[in-house]
């Protein structure tokens, strides 16, 4: 037995590839030519959605618009943040190393 495409297990007869298993299909749903009407229903149908997606796009583009300032905002309260804690430990490394000196003048006296 040889296995085909389409059915899963081959007749007998041999294969002459792809070709053999395109002619048994029906034929009746290939193409039939549109009629002007059929054309402009369609091209219309291809505006509206065109016209949607356009929509849906701009909706899209004003929502990352409004992401990006949130997260430029939040930059900044993050660098203004750093900012403040960068200050703070160094008045505490200065506030330790004056401690430290003064201990350490106790000592040598």
């Amino acid at each position: 037995f040889f296995f085909q495409a389409e059915d899963g297990i081959r007749d007998v007869e041999r294969s002459r590839g792809l070709g053999d298993v395109y002619k048994r299909q029906d034929c009746s749903s290939i193409h039939k030519p549109h009629t002007k009407l059929q054309d402009n229903e369609l091209a219309s149908q291809i505006k509206e959605s065109a016209v949607s997606l356009n929509g849906q796009i701009g909706m899209v583009v004003s929502s990352l618009k409004k992401i990006g300032e949130k997260v430029k905002n939040y930059k900044t309260l993050f660098d203004t943040s750093l900012h403040d804690a960068q200050i703070t430990v160094k008045m505490i490394e200065k506030r330790l190393i004056g401690e430290l000196s003064e201990i350490l003048s106790l000592i040598h006296i």
